[in-house]
């Protein structure tokens, strides 16, 4: 069955870009925020904060890699305050 009205439209509505945008962005995102700022009604600003996590107990379980666990010290666990040397000098 088909419609004849001249008004009838199977054409979709344009997208406005600012929904594209947003759709582009949560997409690419694993972990994060979309914040949209709205100024009178309008779309004036999208950020995206993205957050890498790591599961610690995944490395450390046999079988994980625990090179993965501390990314930022090489795989090794860094050392408790109580271990650092206090007056903040480094040798």
């Amino acid at each position: 069955m088909t419609n004849s009205d001249p008004e009838y439209s199977s054409a979709t509505p344009e997208i406005p870009a600012w929904l594209k945008s947003v759709q582009g962005q949560v997409e690419g995102l694993r972990f994060g925020v979309i914040q949209i700022t709205v100024h009178d009604s309008k779309v004036v600003q999208i950020e995206r904060t993205e957050r890498v996590r790591f599961d610690l107990n995944s490395a450390r379980s046999p079988g994980g890699d625990p090179s993965n666990a501390y990314p930022a010290t090489g795989g090794r666990k860094p050392p408790a305050f109580s271990d650092r040397k206090s007056g903040g000098e480094t040798k």
